[in-house]
């Protein structure tokens, strides 16, 4: 997440770059072409693909997160947008194109430093999640998607430890599509092994060291 001064955020000359959206509204559809890229001011975004007649989780975006950045780092070339992002709640965002981005610069000078970190960020993500999907057999893929939701993100704030990263059987689903009941089985399992820990809103890995090496026997337990 990205910390804006909230007194440039109130700059006039940002008035018109603003855009509302209530809970439930649609910033865009994935497929949609866009040349524009966004800046949470307040509320949250909901990031998601449909895959079918399905939604599969991507990420949560809150204030001071961009959307989009690839409408100022490629100017002039409209995009298809990969995701869909909808409001889960009130939501205020900066929304401007290349063109605009002086303006923008401006009130908020080290603008397009902070875009290219968190699309070297996101970059890297990206690349760890391919690491996640790789393997042929299903339990090296679950193995894999616990260890990289376990991981804070380089510019996450407040998640300093892996076990600050909770995850749901659903989460897991949304990344690996494997059935969220047999998923939901064996997180259950890990954490009578206190590998994970059960929480009230998911599961938090305790050892990762113990979750890699307990892989052959969490094999064997599930094909039982």
């Amino acid at each position: 997440m990205t910390d804006f001064p909230k007194d440039n955020l109130a700059d006039s000359r940002l008035k018109r770059f603003l855009r509302q959206l209530t809970r439930g509204d649609y910033l865009f559809r994935g497929g949609d072409m866009g040349n524009t890229m966004f800046i949470i001011l307040d509320g949250s975004i909901e990031m998601f693909r449909t895959v079918g007649s399905e939604e599969r989780f991507a990420a949560q975006l809150g204030p001071g997160e961009f959307i989009g950045e690839r409408a100022i780092l490629n100017p002039g070339t409209p995009y298809r947008r990969p995701y869909s992002a909808r409001a889960n709640a009130e939501t205020v965002l900066l929304e401007f194109d290349a063109k605009s981005l002086k303006i923008i610069q401006v009130v908020i000078p080290d603008l397009v430093m902070r875009v290219l970190q968190v699309a070297a960020d996101r970059l890297d993500r990206a690349n760890r999640l391919l690491e996640v999907l790789r393997p042929l057999d299903e339990m090296e893929r679950l193995v894999n998607c616990i260890l990289y939701l376990s991981t804070p993100p380089k510019n996450a704030q407040g998640a300093s430890h892996p076990t600050d990263c909770l995850m749901t059987a659903e989460d897991i689903h949304a990344i690996i599509g494997s059935d969220t009941a047999m998923i939901e089985k064996c997180l259950a399992h890990l954490a009578t092994k206190k590998i994970l820990i059960r929480q009230k809103e998911g599961y938090a890995l305790v050892d990762d060291t113990a979750l890699k090496q307990f892989l052959p026997l969490l094999k064997e337990r599930m094909a039982a």
